[in-house]
């Protein structure tokens, strides 16, 4: 996980909530908790500089913002955050019904969902536990490709390693093998 707490208990999910009106984040973070239960670690921020602050100390599973803000609009911000953590899902709330705005948010942004204001709260439950899903599924594509990656790097090395030791001692690298597993030397 890089340089970024792993804060999250065992089991339970790190969702952040930004919109610059506190009683839509009242809301959402209500209708999340009533969802999830004591599972769910909920941050809400009305301020998008203060949530970019946070996603470059510590992971988030799924992070929710609002279009417009003053300080910042929801395109601005996804953009950074999936800048610092692509692999975490991020979904966009809004009362625009701009379809350049969905079309931007959907191809450049990657968002997993766009949600319309006001919402359906089965819907936007539905968005955050796929956003999760998301999430997880894209770190362990991560972690077993770079894991993957760490092995064709050693593959390399014993190879190069293979062909120096080849060239300091011709024929060192050729075993032959007798009928009972005995290593059978040459008669030289």
């Amino acid at each position: 996980m890089d340089d970024k707490q792993n804060d999250s208990k065992a089991g339970s999910v790190r969702i952040m909530l930004i919109d610059d009106e506190r009683n839509v984040l009242s809301a959402l973070s209500r209708l999340l908790r009533q969802d999830w239960g004591s599972q769910a670690l909920i941050e809400t921020h009305n301020n998008p500089v203060h949530a970019i602050e946070q996603v470059e100390a510590r992971q988030y599973d799924a992070i929710m913002s609002d279009y417009r803000m003053p300080e910042m609009d929801g395109i601005a911000l996804l953009t950074r955050i999936r800048e610092l953590q692509p692999t975490t899902a991020r979904v966009i709330l809004s009362a625009s019904t701009d379809f350049d705005v969905l079309m931007v948010a959907i191809n450049e942004v990657g968002i997993s969902r766009f949600l319309p204001k006001p919402w359906d709260d089965d819907e936007v439950v539905k968005a955050v536990r796929d956003a999760v899903e998301i999430t997880r599924k894209a770190r362990d594509l991560a972690r077993i490709d770079g894991e993957l990656d760490d092995q064709a790097e050693t593959s390399i090395r014993a190879q190069a390693e293979l062909t120096r030791l080849e060239k300091l001692e011709p024929g060192i690298t050729q075993v032959r093998w007798g009928p009972n597993g005995e290593v059978l030397l040459d008669e030289e």
